[in-house]
This record gives C-alpha cells, structure tokens and sequence, in this order.
C-alpha cells in the first residue's frame, strides 16, 4: 500500500483517543482543613469560595453543608468533619464533597474538571485512598491529584526550596522541602494551633468579659467564638523575646483574677505600656492587658504556658508511625525548625535556614515573624555537631492565611502538572493505589 507523503506530519497534530492527550487547563484547588475550606480554579489569586468546615446534622440526615453556623443555638448540631488534618466523620465529608462536587460539576465529562486536593502533612495514607474511591466512584471526577500543603505553602512564597512552618486551625507542621519534595523524615508536628490560641484568650478574658461585655450571654456559641478570633486577630502579639514576655508576665502575674487595681490584675504602670482597649460594634470598650495580649502567641515558644498540651495523649501509645513524630512536650517552634535541619543533608542547611516560611491563620500574630527569626537564629549559633547555616531568613507574605491554596493554584497550572494528574482510566487499572505512586 501507499503511504501518501507527510502523511505523519498530519497525524502529528490528530488528538489521539486516549486519556493521556487529555489537557486539563481549567483544574479545581480544594484546600480543606480543619476550619476552613478554599474553593477556586487553576490561575486564581485568591480563593473563589472560603467557608466554615462543618455540617448541621439534621434529626436523620445532613441538613446543610458548609453552614457557617450563625443562627445554630445549639453547638451539638454542627459538625466537624475534620481533625488535626484526619478525617473523622466520613459521613460528613462526603456530604461536603457532593456540595463540592455540585458547585463544579465534577461528574460532567464535557467541562473535564480535575480536582486537585490539598492535605496537611503526616495524614495517614489510607486517607487520601479513600478520597480518591469517593471521587472517582460516587461524583465520577475525570482527574484528580494530592499535594501537601507544606509544599504548596512554599510555591505561594515562589519557593522549591526551605522550610515550611505551618501554624494551622489546631495543629503546627514543620516541613523541610526540597525542590518541591516534602522530606517525610524530617518533618514534624506539634498539637497547638490556632483554637488552642483562641480558648486560651478567651479563659483569660473571662473574668472581665463578664463585666464589661454582659451581651455574651445572648450569643450563639459560633457567635462568642467568632467575636473571641476577631478580637484576638487584631490585639494579640508576640513579645520579641523571651525577656520581654517575663517583664509582661510579671507585671500581670495576677492575670484573669480580678483585683482592686485592674480589671486582670497587675499593676498598671507597668501594663499601661501593653495595655490596648478593644471597641466593640456596639461602643463597649474592652480593656486588653498585656498578659491577656501576649501570653497565647508565646504558647508557640513556651508550649508549657498552654493548659491543654498536658490533656495530649502520650506519645508512647501512638500506634500509627506517621504521627510518632508528632509533638506531645514542650518543644517549641524555634526548636522543631532547628531539629528538622539538623536531620537533612548537611549541605542543605544554608537554602533552609535563609528560606523559612510561614503559612496559616495563626501565623497573623504581630510580631511571630521576628520571633521566630530571632529565636531560629539563636537555636544554630548555639546548636552543636553541625556547620554554620548562616543567617536565618523568615519569610511571610500577606496572603499567607491562604497559602496551601494560592501554591496548589500555581501548581495546577503548571506544564509539568500535567504528568501527576491520576486519570480516571488509571484508577480502574490499579485502584486506590494509583494516587499513591502517581502523586507526591
């Protein structure tokens, strides 16, 4: 038979009918924590929906999904369907999936909408199996891939390289990566985020709240943890050093028991320097002292000052081997980036002492980015057996609260994305096992 000339010239641009040919250019980023839930496309500067992880459990079924609780009095109807990164109402989260799954139209082939899924780091890897059998059996996603969210934080700061250290809703990670690997051995994990800051404040606040704020008791719980957030949110910080914090702690060491001098006892000489007044929609003025102030960021440098690190459960009963390095005694954040340098390549420690970044909500503190730097820069001077790692450099950009989320944008619409999507057609190959090996 013969071939016509530039025959292979004209089959060269002929789309093949195979998944591999397949494009995806318009990817969803889902970034789902524990708190709070990222919903937007490939491209996107900022999330396109933000809203509260939880569902309001009807008397049978799931009422709602992503109920952002306003008018719910009564705290035993919503649910968390997330813990510490780990799944823990799986009836939940499929209802959350399927909201998602409707917002985007997941299971329509012609729209060819991939899902690209974030997950905190040392997440049990039967997890991210199971996700993947909800997706592609239940809302039949045609493409799906799984990124760490420390990797991730690190490509918003336009980063391959560093240390990644995440302040989340109810955990702290500390991630080394390199050229956009998590190192796995290295990494680790300690149980204050976020909410621990939050009921700390609050439990500070108390004894004054009562007097000056008597509207709490009109407020839904979802309410009174709202305002609590707003107002730590803008009036806590983080004392520079931890000399300064034992002249504020001293100065308050009557702290949340009333006195004659102040509304949270101290004198006010000395806190009338930290002391800030919080006013409130509706003219009420708070008073704020320095030790309410300070001492919940300081949980991060002295995490025996929180009072619920000693309710952890021991570490030695710990049967899953991806949460042995998760930290149950008081080891700081300082400390945690220092170790997990020192278990990496000893060449490597320049590029992630001068690339630390700092992602998640907690990370807002005023004043934690130079701590932190301060106090990573003292923990390598003073460290021993390993070379100097020069000067340490923390980074944290404005947009860092939604950082997992802008880094999985950017990757989604990288080129090299393309080879790490697990398609449809290699889940029923495999099975579950396909975004094991095909995702990092």
């Amino acid at each position: 038979m013969n071939i016509p000339l530039n025959t292979v010239k004209v089959l060269r641009h002929v789309p093949l009918p195979d998944d591999a040919s397949v494009l995806h250019t318009n990817a969803a980023v889902l970034d789902m924590g524990s708190h709070t839930t990222r919903l937007g496309f490939a491209g996107d500067t900022a999330p396109r929906m933000r809203q509260r992880t939880c569902v309001v459990k009807g008397k049978a079924t799931f009422s709602d999904a992503f109920d952002v609780l306003d008018n719910v009095a009564d705290s035993t109807s919503a649910a968390t369907v997330l813990e510490r990164g780990v799944i823990t109402d799986w009836d939940g989260y499929e209802e959350l999936l399927g909201r998602i799954a409707r917002i985007l139209d997941l299971g329509n082939i012609e729209s060819n909408t991939p899902l690209l899924v974030t997950e905190k780091a040392l997440v049990p890897m039967h997890q991210r199996q199971k996700i993947a059998e909800i997706l592609f059996e239940t809302h039949n996603v045609v493409a799906t891939s799984f990124v760490l969210s420390p990797v991730m934080s690190l490509y918003a700061s336009g980063l391959s390289s560093g240390v990644a250290v995440e302040l989340g809703y109810d955990q702290s990670h500390v991630a080394p990566v390199f050229q956009g690997f998590s190192l796995f051995h290295a990494t680790h994990c300690l149980e204050i985020g976020g909410a621990h800051l939050s009921r700390h404040f609050t439990s500070l606040m108390s004894g004054v709240a009562s007097t000056h704020v008597p509207v709490l008791e009109s407020m839904t719980p979802t309410q009174r943890e709202s305002m609590w957030d707003y107002i730590k949110e803008r009036h806590c910080a983080v004392a520079e050093d931890a000399q300064r914090f034992s002249e504020i702690s001293r100065a308050g060491a009557m702290i949340g028991n009333s006195s004659a001098g102040s509304p949270l006892g101290g004198s006010y000489d000395e806190q009338d320097r930290y002391r800030e007044e919080c006013v409130l929609p509706d003219g009420t003025v708070l008073p704020i002292s320095g030790g309410a102030r300070f001492t919940p960021g300081e949980c991060y440098f002295q995490p025996s000052l929180s009072p619920e690190l000693q309710h952890q459960r021991d570490q030695s009963t710990v049967a899953d081997e991806v949460l042995l390095r998760t930290t149950h005694t008081p080891v700081c954040i300082p400390d945690l980036v220092v170790n997990a340098m020192q278990r990496c390549d000893h060449d490597l420690l320049p590029t992630f002492a001068s690339h630390i970044v700092l992602s998640g909500g907690a990370s807002l503190l005023r004043g934690l980015t130079q701590r932190v730097e301060t106090d990573v820069q003292a923990c390598l001077d003073s460290a021993k057996g390993i070379p100097s790692a020069g000067s340490a450099r923390v980074y944290a950009d404005v947009e860092r609260r939604d950082a997992a989320f802008l880094g999985g944008s950017i990757w989604a619409s990288l080129p090299a994305a393309q080879a790490l999507w697990v398609t449809k057609a290699d889940y029923n190959e495999v099975g579950c096992m396909a975004v094991v090996r095909g995702c990092f």
